[in-house]
């Protein structure tokens, strides 16, 4: 039987990689859509790997997969990401992002700056609360990744939690189902718990431990009755209606039997690997790994909301202009094809078809350039009506004001209209600490682009001193 073929948007690749192991999996689409699962590639490092190891040996993986600019989506462990159940006092998106992001520091005692968040939105309660689930992640966690694909040259990537492909290897797969579940996934030296409920996951957490070592299946079900409790503890929702266990088949013998013993609630094996589309050859290698992938899987079986990606926004829109510019390009292509093929057809004499021919593929390369040309100008466009046309939010202006406003000033009084114009008035003990705050509102990002300055100055006799009352003003330019 001669191989599939696959068109080179129909394939993408999945990967999860760490100081001590990397995997990737190539993935393609049929054309009924359905994935399909075609080639894996690992590498365990003998020592703890540097960013320059790790791109190497991704580079070369990729290489040896017949890579080819694809897209990627990338698994980052739980273990290096913080999640919160959160009930935010909005029902619009664009506020609950902002609020969660505000929220951040709360959880990592970062500034709000060094922190990336992503989250999913789970219900919106009757009193307008939205109920989330809140991913954190410092932003040097992230920015290794960011390094790493940068010095291989890639654009085309996303970043999502390793909990979100156990909860959508589930659902994909029992799409009929409706019931709550725990999900364990078992890998070599750790395993993940995550608690979903139709198409959402309520708490998850990892742990470390080794089906090499003795008890590890006693220590696997104390794990799940410990983030069971939790979660009751901490979102009040119904209690789950089974475990299900993810994992190597040579790992889960005897492991069911374990929890279900020690558990009230049933437990049993998933078997994805049966219920998907794996090539036997790619089944055997999977399965004598003697890890799990169920997670990177299930990152390829259905698209992510952009909402749980979590690359700064600056990379996520960098990323999606790439790839609009190329969808723009490949349909300029296809059409300038058909012209080709329609008017050689018309033409009889050979001799017009290879001067038609030859003249049509000049045009295409004056085309190509100036598709260049225009996408990058595209782009400075549409920053530049972004850093203009943005107005700052009345939350991120109290934020900064929080920040840099001086300690020797005590502000009385702010009012910001919906023309843009800000008014901050306020007392000090000296003059030079108005001016001071002068200088720190135009340093600051949130209010750049207003002109700020001070619109009047009183001192005034008090029981205490001398005190200067002012008043600052602002207009968006």
């Amino acid at each position: 039987m001669l191989p599939k073929t696959y068109r080179k948007s129909d394939i993408f690749f999945i990967c999860q990689f760490s100081e001590t192991r990397l995997r990737v999996l190539k993935c393609g689409r049929n054309i009924a859509r359905r994935v399909e699962f075609l080639e894996v590639k690992t590498e365990e490092f003998p020592t703890l790997a540097d960013q320059e190891t790790v791109a190497l040996s991704l580079g070369r993986i990729l290489k040896e997969l017949d890579f080819r600019d694809n897209s990627i989506i990338v698994s980052l462990p739980r273990a290096q990401v913080t999640c919160r159940y959160l009930k935010i006092p909005s029902k619009i998106p664009s506020e609950v992002e902002q609020i969660a992001n505000l929220q951040a520091p709360r959880y990592l005692p970062y500034q709000v700056n060094e922190l990336i968040t992503a989250y999913q939105p789970i219900l919106v309660d009757n009193d307008g609360y939205t109920h989330i689930n809140l991913f954190i992640a410092h932003r040097d966690v992230v920015e290794k990744y960011i390094q790493i694909f940068s010095k291989l040259n890639l654009l085309h990537y996303s970043l999502f939690l390793s909990s979100v492909g156990l909860l959508n290897l589930y659902y994909t797969v029992n799409h009929q189902t409706n019931s709550s579940a725990i999900l364990i996934d078992i890998d070599i030296d750790h395993a993940e718990i995550a608690i979903v409920d139709k198409d959402n996951f309520f708490l998850s957490r990892s742990f470390k431990v080794s089906p090499n070592l003795p008890g590890w299946e006693n220590l696997i079900a104390q794990e799940i009755n410990n983030t069971r409790n939790a979660y009751l503890k901490e979102t009040f929702y119904k209690d789950p209606e089974k475990i299900v266990i993810f994992g190597s088949p040579d790992n889960l013998q005897g492991l069911a039997e374990i929890v279900k013993n020690q558990s009230i609630i049933p437990a049993e094996i998933f078997p994805y690997w049966q219920k998907l589309t794996f090539s036997q050859a790619l089944l055997n290698q999977i399965s004598s790994s003697g890890g799990s992938y169920a997670n990177l899987v299930g990152l390829g079986l259905k698209s992510i909301p952009d909402s749980l990606n979590l690359l700064p926004p600056e990379i996520r829109s960098q990323s999606r202009n790439s790839l609009k510019a190329r969808e723009k390009f490949r349909l300029a292509y296809l059409l300038l094809s058909i012209v080709v093929i329609f008017t050689l057809g018309i033409l009889k004499n050979i001799d017009n078809k290879v001067r038609f021919l030859n003249y049509i593929k000049a045009e295409l390369n004056k085309v190509e350039k100036d598709a260049r040309s225009i996408g990058e100008l595209q782009k400075r466009i549409e920053f530049v009506e972004k850093s203009h046309q943005h107005k700052p939010s009345a939350l991120e202006i109290l934020y900064e004001l929080h920040q840099i406003v001086p300690e020797e000033v005590i502000l009385t009084n702010f009012s910001y209209d919906q023309g843009g114009q800000i008014v901050l008035r306020g007392q000090t003990r000296q003059m030079n600490n108005a001016f001071e705050l002068v200088t720190r509102l135009e340093k600051s990002s949130v209010f750049k682009g207003f002109e700020i300055k001070v619109r009047y100055t009183s001192t005034k006799k008090s029981a205490s001193g001398d005190l200067t009352d002012f008043e600052i003003g602002g207009i968006k330019k």
